[in-house]
């Protein structure tokens, strides 16, 4: 086909942008008035943050996807968390593995690992790594 429908991301890799404008914002006027305030009040950092508007803009971006970050970092630890209390042990996934390499062909291979990771609970499917997978 010449012209595909490109596929979109799972909404579980996406962020909610809003959220981390607001909050990335307020962060970036804490900083600025800290710098004017007095604690940060260093001349490299007067000159380098407030030289010109655009590197004001430059760190206001900046704050806004460490904030951004932050969030999907926190995401994936609860996922982590949920994901690891409902699925197998690794000593199944070991003895899973044995029994996959004494099978011969690799479409064999493939379809026991497929039947494994089916049998997989919906938390460890949906969560970013089972996405990735």
């Amino acid at each position: 086909m010449l012209f595909r429908k490109r596929r979109l991301p799972h909404p579980i890799f996406q962020t909610a942008i809003g959220p981390s404008v607001l909050l990335g914002t307020g962060v970036c006027i804490l900083f600025y008035a800290l710098i004017f305030a007095g604690p940060l009040n260093f001349a490299l950092l007067r000159r380098y943050c407030l030289c010109h508007p655009v590197a004001i803009a430059t760190a206001g971006l900046f704050f806004v996807a460490i904030v951004a970050l932050g969030a999907k970092w926190i995401g994936c630890f609860k996922q982590q968390k949920r994901s690891l209390a409902s699925s197998l042990a690794l000593e199944d996934i070991s003895l899973a593995y044995a029994d996959a390499s004494q099978l011969e062909s690799g479409e064999q291979k493939s379809e026991f690992f497929d039947t494994l990771w089916r049998s997989q609970p919906t938390a460890v499917c949906d969560s970013w790594l089972g996405q990735r997978v």
